[in-house]
């Protein structure tokens, strides 16, 4: 969401004056881009309805701690219908409001993915080991072009 770093419309604002050809033109993409997200009415101005929508954001947020307006991956002023991200929760208890899932819910979720990831890596390895015969804790033979000592010739 845009309108949680206002600075960097501003920074991409500034960067469009810079001369360097390169710099300038990225800015400028950037800023198209920035314009084409937000539905400018006719007489206004793109930094105008910004500015708006960030104060709208702001206040709707002003109870938040900033730690937690980052996490904010909905926009608040928006009706609950209009939600820009549907819930995948069948209990309304798992969001704090704005359409984000608890810290602590969303920890335990990746920490049970990791272990049901690392489970299958250890149980693919496991059949490897048992399709090829090996229980992998045999010694691979060692391959007889391997580290022969050399002989110097005598010199005569």
């Amino acid at each position: 969401m845009l309108i949680k770093h206002p600075a960097i419309v501003h920074c991409i604002r500034k960067l469009r004056e810079v001369k360097h050809n390169g710099v300038r033109k990225k800015s400028e993409d950037l800023y198209k881009q920035f314009k084409k997200l937000f539905v400018i009415p006719d007489g206004k101005q793109f930094v105008d309805v910004f500015q708006e929508k960030v104060k709208a954001f702001q206040e709707a947020t002003k109870d938040m701690d900033v730690a937690k307006r980052f996490l904010v991956i909905r926009d608040p002023t928006l009706p609950r219908e209009k939600a820009q991200i549907p819930y995948d929760s069948e209990s309304e208890d798992d969001f704090d409001g704005f359409g984000n899932r608890g810290d602590e819910k969303l920890r335990q979720e990746k920490r049970s993915q990791e272990k049901e990831k690392n489970r299958g890596k250890e149980g693919e390895k496991k059949k490897d080991r048992e399709r090829e015969g090996k229980s992998g804790k045999e010694k691979k033979p060692k391959d007889e072009t391997e580290k022969k000592p050399v002989q110097a010739k005598p010199e005569h």
